[in-house]
């Protein structure tokens, strides 16, 4: 087992390489029985305005504001003012299949009752106008259910945003003076709260997206979010309640194990649960949310038993927290990580510039094996010198030999890829080997590597895309 010292160091070197090349801007905090191992801030809370990243930037948490919700609902459990085997035709006696439905189903995602966010008209409409909880209740019993209550999981913001209500009924409190009253105060975290997008916050970060360089994200009015996706908070602040949870202090032991144990696939009550052999800890049990709106990123990791935390907020939407909070704790249990290998020399992409002409091939719409998908790879005549100024604002610390975003006026390629939510990301390439049979480029702002695969002609014929967590797929040339 390594001593502090050297994990501190991995963890420092680890963040630095992808900080240092624009591929993490945020703020990371990572605690190992009861030490603070890292807490630190990478790249910039507001691109415009310069101002960096801190352990006290505040970001939106979106879903990791799910197990927040449920540790106020098992909190209200253990004072006996709700059971979770209560129907939910105790609350809202209208709302059909109401006596089918549990507590215990809406924490567990396993109710049946479609997910609001992935209503077709969500994205375009829904998630820009301010909604009140008639309105709210009107989709979520605008479609039937997708399956009997019980019978198996699917992720559902709406069983959160019921369960906001449920709470505001028992207690006769806003949800977020609830949240305040059962979690944020017991545990002085002060610089947590649940975000209403109009009072202002002091050193509050700023949420950005990707189109081919960053951009500001798309805006969603947060009376949508609530207590399902609605929350704000720091790496200190979700570092104390991960404490409180894994010492005992929030919940009681009965409570914990019911909130923690599995109830359908890997997902239990505003948690995600598994279990892993480790080289030092014998067999250990990981809980984790991930969570993500508009321009953030985050993932919150706890192994409860040795009190091993990791948390992981970034104000750029696409980036890789699940990676990065996997790969951090990896290093605090001694399992290898492998890092990428991203540092150039001039000398060795001096030569990998390539002009317009030798682009034209490589342009054009690839279709992805096996499915009806594709991707685009377009030609941008080079990166102004504003856009080149706001991505390298992303790192505050960028060494001379990073690979650089491409300079102004020389082409480089575009690709335009369908993202999970069935939008589009574009990512500007950079090449970084060029050989006769293939290329190789990497993308910014996103560690993911691209292989074109050349005729003897000089045709490009197919790209092979490998993502950042090395699962890849083959598109061939249309």
């Amino acid at each position: 087992m390594n001593s502090t010292t050297v994990i501190t160091s991995q963890l420092t070197e680890y963040l630095h390489t992808y900080a240092s090349h624009g591929y993490f801007n945020g703020s990371v905090l990572v605690a190992h029985q009861g030490n603070i191992l890292l807490a630190d801030g990478y790249g910039m809370a507001n691109m415009e305005h310069d101002v960096p990243n801190t352990s006290k930037t505040k970001f939106r948490i979106a879903s990791i504001t799910k197990p927040i919700t449920a540790t106020v609902i098992f909190r209200l459990m253990e004072q006996g003012l709700l059971s979770l085997t209560d129907r939910l035709a105790t609350y809202f006696p209208d709302f059909p299949h109401a006596d089918e439905i549990t507590i215990h189903h809406l924490l567990s995602h396993t109710s049946g009752i479609p997910n609001y966010t992935a209503r077709p008209d969500f994205w375009d409409s829904i998630m820009r106008l301010p909604a009140t909880r008639e309105k709210m209740l009107a989709q979520m019993t605008e479609y039937p259910l997708d399956f009997q209550p019980g019978e198996r999981y699917n992720y559902s913001n709406s069983g959160y945003m019921l369960l906001s209500y449920i709470i505001e009924d028992i207690t006769g409190l806003t949800y977020p003076q609830a949240v305040k009253q059962f979690v944020t105060d017991p545990l002085g975290m002060h610089d947590t709260g649940v975000d209403d997008g109009y009072v202002l916050l002091k050193n509050r970060a700023t949420g950005y997206g990707v189109d081919g360089g960053i951009v500001h994200a798309p805006t969603t009015d947060m009376s949508v979010t609530y207590g399902a996706y609605g929350m704000y908070s720091t790496v200190e602040d979700l570092h104390r309640f991960a404490q409180a949870l894994s010492r005992g202090t929030l919940l009681g032991p009965e409570s914990f194990e019911q909130m923690t144990t599995i109830v359908q696939e890997d997902y239990a009550c505003g948690w995600a649960v598994h279990e892993f052999d480790t080289p030092h800890y014998g067999r250990q049990k990981r809980l984790c949310h991930y969570g993500d709106i508009c321009g953030f990123c985050v993932d919150l990791l706890i192994y409860p038993e040795i009190e091993l935390i990791v948390v992981v907020l970034s104000n750029i939407g696409v980036t890789p927290t699940v990676k990065f909070s996997r790969d951090l704790s990896k290093l605090i249990l001694d399992v290898e990580v492998e890092m990428p290998e991203m540092k150039r020399s001039v000398e060795e992409t001096a030569g990998m510039v390539m002009s317009e002409e030798e682009l034209m091939p490589f342009l054009g719409i690839y279709q992805i094996e096996g499915t009806d998908r594709t991707v685009e790879i377009s030609l941008v005549a080079g990166v102004t010198d504003e856009q080149r100024e706001r991505s390298e604002t992303v790192s505050s610390n960028r060494p001379s030999d990073d690979i650089k975003p491409t300079s102004p006026g020389i082409p480089h390629l575009l690709i335009t890829k369908q993202n999970q939510y069935g939008g589009v990301d574009r990512y500007h390439l950079t090449i970084t080997g060029i050989l006769a049979d293939t290329v190789q480029a990497v993308t910014h702002h996103i560690w993911e590597k691209v292989c074109f695969t050349r005729a003897s002609d000089g045709n490009v014929t197919a790209l092979t895309y490998e993502d950042v967590y090395g699962i890849k797929w083959t598109a061939q040339r249309k």
